[in-house]
């Protein structure tokens, strides 16, 4: 198919039995478009498909929202996002995996390379996005996204390494917060294990011998920081804080979508 790119029609474009100059062929051609009559201001960013916090990052180039494909995104980029629209930048996420959606929007960018101090996306060292449409359905499952949140949002608590279940349908059950920093903070499901869940009970004051975890924030999501991630006890321990583990904050794809939580029965 041949067309100038004025005809109103693809019937209008000159066209040729392909099937029989080509009868083994097997590819599909497709498209992707963007709404006429779209205005933004250039490189301003936008979260998509989530909430006002959470989203796939979008992004004004040449007066159209265009996404970024999340090779190389890290927490240090999503931070600045978080920053450039009025949240609290040290507990921003980066996600990779298209948590909320492709957008069906043109990719412009990728690998950016923010140093974590800037105050808006186009301050840091990026690529400009080559279209390779044999590579198109992989990046459908790689848009770049965030998590934000405000330090307001955030519950504070005195006790340190303390444990509670909140927003559960009893006392014996919720999701898991534990007091680090000064603020109650949800736990990230990566790594999770049954032993991880039997110390979660014991800490937040529940005997039992058959604990059973919840996923993806069974519970609801947390509104502070995700403290913890990649907990791994032996199950004898008194507190998950006795576990060996890693600080939740800055590590890609922990966001309260990913909330551990336990029942206790």
């Amino acid at each position: 198919m041949t067309c100038s790119g004025s005809e109103t029609s693809l019937t209008s474009c000159t066209v040729a039995d392909y099937a029989t100059l080509n009868p083994t062929c097997t590819a599909i051609a497709g498209a992707m478009c963007a709404e006429s009559g779209t205005t933004c201001t250039e490189w301003d960013v936008r979260l998509m498909g989530g909430s006002s916090s959470d989203g796939r990052v979008e992004v004004c180039r040449t007066n159209t929202w265009t996404t970024v494909d999340s090779m190389g995104w890290d927490y240090n980029d999503a931070q600045v996002v978080c920053r450039q629209r009025g949240f609290y930048d040290a507990w921003a996420v980066a996600l990779t995996s298209s948590q909320f959606g492709s957008g069906n929007r043109r990719i412009a960018h990728n690998n950016f390379q923010c140093s974590g101090s800037e105050t808006a996306l186009q301050s840091c060292t990026n690529s400009v996005y080559a279209a390779n449409t044999m590579m198109e359905s992989w990046y459908a499952n790689n848009r770049a996204g965030v998590s934000c949140r405000m330090q307001n949002q955030a519950e504070t608590c005195s006790v340190e390494g303390s444990v509670r279940l909140q927003d559960g349908a009893s006392s014996r059950e919720g999701r898991v917060e534990v007091c680090q920093g000064g603020y109650w903070g949800s736990v990230c499901n990566t790594g999770w294990s049954r032993l991880n869940s039997l110390v979660a009970c014991r800490s937040a004051g529940f005997k039992t011998l058959r604990p059973i975890t919840t996923q993806s924030a069974y519970s609801g999501s947390g509104q502070g920081p995700v403290n913890l991630a990649y907990v791994s006890c032996l199950g004898n321990e008194a507190s998950l804080s006795d576990c060996p583990y890693a600080s939740g904050i800055g590590v890609t794809n922990c966001y309260h979508g990913n909330d551990v939580g336990v029942k206790c029965p």
